[in-house]
């Protein structure tokens, strides 16, 4: 099969991860054959846990990337912005494991609750896990959902015909 016609039929896709965080959007695409061309996350702890594990720094603050330098794709997938939302930001402390005699969730327990593999690298503090984790999506969700969208790409392949694929311009 050439690599036009797995890109026809979904089976290798480029794709683009904005307000990435840590990956957690990006690790079930990847396992579906798609390729990351560009990732964006302004949080630089995000960016060294995302280094560590993709051996990519994702660029920083989308505002100040210029259009031209996004790659083609043919997925954009983008986490949601949930640091106003993040208890972190409220002064909330999440640096021990032990608070007031109750045992919290270790750096790695917080990876697994969320999906990510046991090889997934812990660069940054507990702190720092604790808020990453936090506001992550949970794996195993994002994975269905991929699965899903690559399952109705391919399905509306097949369903074009060959005479639907045909551009007719008119000039007057």
């Amino acid at each position: 099969m050439t690599e036009k016609q797995k890109n026809e039929n979904w089976q290798e896709f480029r794709f683009i991860d904005l307000f990435a965080g840590i990956g957690g959007l990006r690790i079930p695409f990847d396992e579906l054959g798609g390729h990351c061309v560009f990732s964006s996350e302004w949080d630089k702890y995000a960016q060294m846990t995302y280094e560590a594990n993709f051996d990519e720094t994702p660029y920083g603050d989308i505002t100040k990337i210029s259009l031209g330098s996004i790659p083609n794709h043919e997925i954009l997938i983008a986490g949601f912005p949930c640091q106003t939302f993040s208890i972190i930001r409220k002064g909330a402390s999440y640096s021990y494991l032990l608070v007031n005699g109750v045992r919290r969730p270790s750096s790695r327990e917080l990876l697994r609750l969320q999906g990510f593999p046991e090889t997934f690298k812990i660069v940054v503090s507990h702190a720092e896990i604790r808020k990453q984790t936090g506001n992550s999506v949970p794996i195993p969700v994002v994975r269905h959902i991929a699965k899903q969208m690559i399952k109705s790409l391919k399905e509306r392949v097949l369903q074009i015909k060959p005479h639907q694929l045909s551009l007719n311009l008119t000039i007057g």
